[in-house]
């Protein structure tokens, strides 16, 4: 009896002790979280961005009139004004209405804020410290690609996270911390899945993955290292339907390039949309799966800069192995006027590695905003329509949340012509910023235009004289005899 409860213990005392060796392990490799979670709480801001919006309510069908009216005289009252339109059709104009945005916020260097929100030039935005200090801001950078945004305060004194100078690795620890209105940021904390991850239908650049919690605030909230540095801002989100439990983040070389444009910018009034240009190669390729090669190379582009020459294999395409054209230039879809490529190059029996700092075309349309159903931006949306303001997150549609800073309550929006006036002389004036930016957008795209069409002059000068070499280097052919 006695070696009979010796060999069945034996193994559960077996198992024991491996659990308590990984225990021991786990609790070793685990590293302290406090200096980034320190950092994240005096840095994450509550972002409220109101934008007015007119509403117009149809009532019912008037009745045609055959004969004219008997003018009658009225006395004034203080009911609500209708129009009718041309086909009889009574309309109520309401007041005008705000609709609320509530998202995360990451203090930056010099009073600016980078978030992932929609905003417009004539939203008002409103930050909220943690402790409940607030203050105005405005909005200075848009960036297309990245859905990214840049606000600036007119408080600077606030310290600011710094960015990270290179991506982090797979299985790397992170902290994430969305803002909760007055109160400190929710944080979580998990490791970093995949580092250039690319959703298929979505307006982004290849994202990090994460196995992070959110709230309905995560849009905008800060992704940091160890060392309380900035990786990435939460932009997606898995939906409800998508259990996975996924956490998608705009990389921060995205906040660098909005940082280094706004520092770039001649006049300081004005809102800078960043426009998202196709990157160029500089190179045109050819062949199968067993030979992919060069054909062709852009005389002074960035291919021929970087040493590439017409007749190179490329093997390898940012360290993946390609099999066709398309593998070999799918990742110039996902990168800017800027980036680099590295490309695995073989000539004869050398193998070389190349890099190549793509060039810069033309201005691509702006895409929608990303509407997959197994994606969302989770962000809070108020409206004050009626006496006390329904919170709707996106992660929840069916349950109410409010923020602690305000229980929910918006400030009525302006009732008296006066104030609408103002309201709407504001707006216009961002109105007439935007359109001389675009103008001036337009300008440089039709600069680029005449260069294209110079380019594709000169390239067909060049074929021409190509051809021309052929049929004089081309020996004639065999006399043909006269037809009987």
């Amino acid at each position: 009896m006695t070696v009979f409860f010796k060999l069945r213990t034996a193994p559960l005392l077996l198992s024991l002790l491996v659990v308590l060796a990984n225990v021991e392990v786990f609790s070793q490799e685990l590293p302290s979280l406090q200096q980034p979670t320190r950092k994240l709480q005096s840095t994450v801001v509550t972002v409220r961005v109101t934008q007015a919006v007119a509403v117009e309510t149809r009532l019912q069908q008037q009745p045609a009139r055959k004969t004219a009216p008997t003018l009658k005289k009225v006395a004034p009252t203080t009911t609500k004004k209708k129009a009718v339109t041309a086909s009889g059709t009574s309309r109520q104009v309401k007041p005008i209405n705000a609709k609320v945005t509530v998202c995360t916020g990451i203090c930056l260097a010099d009073g600016l804020i980078v978030t992932s929100l929609d905003v417009t030039a004539n939203s008002s935005i409103r930050i909220t410290y943690p402790g409940g200090e607030q203050s105005t801001a405005r909005l200075r950078v848009i960036d297309e690609y990245s859905g990214l945004v840049l606000l600036q305060t007119k408080s600077s004194s606030r310290t600011g996270l710094q960015l990270a100078s290179e991506l982090p690795e797979t299985g790397e620890w992170v902290v994430s911390a969305a803002s909760w209105g007055a109160e400190k940021p929710v944080i979580s904390v998990g490791i970093v899945s995949s580092t250039s991850r690319a959703l298929a239908g979505t307006r982004y650049p290849p994202l990090l993955q994460c196995d992070l919690r959110s709230v309905q605030t995560s849009s905008g909230a800060a992704i940091v290292n160890r060392s309380g540095d900035l990786v990435g801002v939460v932009v997606l989100t898995d939906a409800n339907n998508n259990r996975q439990g996924w956490t998608y983040a705009v990389p921060a070389q995205h906040v660098k390039r909005l940082v280094k444009s706004l520092a770039s910018q001649q006049n300081k009034d004005e809102i800078l949309i960043l426009k998202r240009r196709r990157p160029v190669v500089g190179m045109v390729l050819g062949g199968n799966a067993d030979n992919i090669a060069v054909v062709r190379i852009e005389k002074d582009g960035p291919a021929a800069r970087a040493g590439i020459l017409v007749g190179d294999q490329i093997l390898a395409t940012d360290g993946i192995k390609i099999r066709s054209v398309y593998q070999a230039i799918r990742p110039v879809l996902y990168k800017q006027p800027g980036d680099t490529m590295q490309f695995t190059v073989q000539n004869k029996d050398r193998v070389r590695q190349v890099q190549v700092i793509l060039g810069g075309g033309v201005a691509l349309p702006a895409t929608s905003v990303n509407k997959l159903s197994q994606y969302v931006q989770p962000k809070i949306d108020l409206s004050n329509s009626t006496s006390r303001a329904t919170v709707q997150p996106q992660l929840r549609p069916h349950q109410e949340v409010s923020l602690p800073e305000d229980d929910g309550e918006i400030t009525p929006a302006p009732r008296t012509s006066e104030q609408k006036i103002q309201l709407l002389e504001k707006a216009l004036d961002r109105y007439r910023r935007v359109i001389i930016y675009q103008q001036g957008q337009l300008a440089s795209q039709r600069q680029e235009s005449l260069q294209t069409d110079k380019q594709l002059e000169k390239l067909q000068q060049e074929l021409d004289a190509l051809k021309k070499q052929i049929g004089q280097v081309r020996p004639p052919g065999p006399a043909r005899r006269p037809a009987p």
